[in-house]
């Protein structure tokens, strides 16, 4: 991967741009040390993967918890409504960032720049909700792959498997039965 990419951060609960530690520890302008020590105390956190050097969530390393946010209230409100109208409609093929703008009386531009200025995209984060779903979806074996893709929003299973491997490391087929 490199020194930096996109990991799903357990802690964010979303696809982030995550960095080795090293990288991390020059942005912050700290020892290494102080950035293993940030996340035992909680302030960054770190994304371990099997097989691979730990990776530090960007989004945490510049986020609220080390500085404040700098939102206001009205804006929280509408993001919150945005993200919950995904969680809700996260099975629609057609779930696009028109239809939630449309629906929350913003414009496409004003949307996407709320969850710009959260961090993540609104692709990212309906992605990551779908993946999670399908995570659940897939513990049952009386669905097969096709159908929890569809389940979850995609039309194409093909689509479906990349975006669930780029998630959690691994094709559904192989997360299924890395559960038995």
């Amino acid at each position: 991967m490199g020194r930096s990419g996109h990991l799903y951060c357990p802690a964010c609960g979303r696809v982030v741009r995550a960095v080795d530690v090293e990288t991390a520890a020059k942005i912050a302008r700290v020892s290494i040390r102080t950035i293993y020590r940030w996340s035992e105390g909680g302030l960054l956190h770190l994304i371990k993967m099997a097989g691979r050097r730990p990776q530090v969530c960007r989004d945490s390393l510049h986020g609220s918890n080390l500085r404040g946010s700098g939102r206001s209230p009205a804006l929280d409100t509408k993001l919150k409504l945005a993200m919950g109208l995904i969680e809700d409609r996260y099975h629609d093929p057609h779930l696009s960032l028109e239809r939630i703008a449309e629906r929350l009386a913003l414009s496409v531009w004003q949307l996407s720049r709320l969850f710009k200025k959260a961090g993540v995209g609104f692709r990212d984060h309906l992605r990551v909700v779908r993946m999670k779903r399908a995570a659940e979806l897939l513990r049952d074996p009386g669905m097969s792959v096709k159908e929890v893709a569809a389940a979850v929003g995609y039309g194409n299973v093909s689509q479906f498997d990349r975006h669930f491997k780029k998630t959690y490391g691994r094709r559904p087929q192989d997360y299924r039965r890395s559960l038995v």
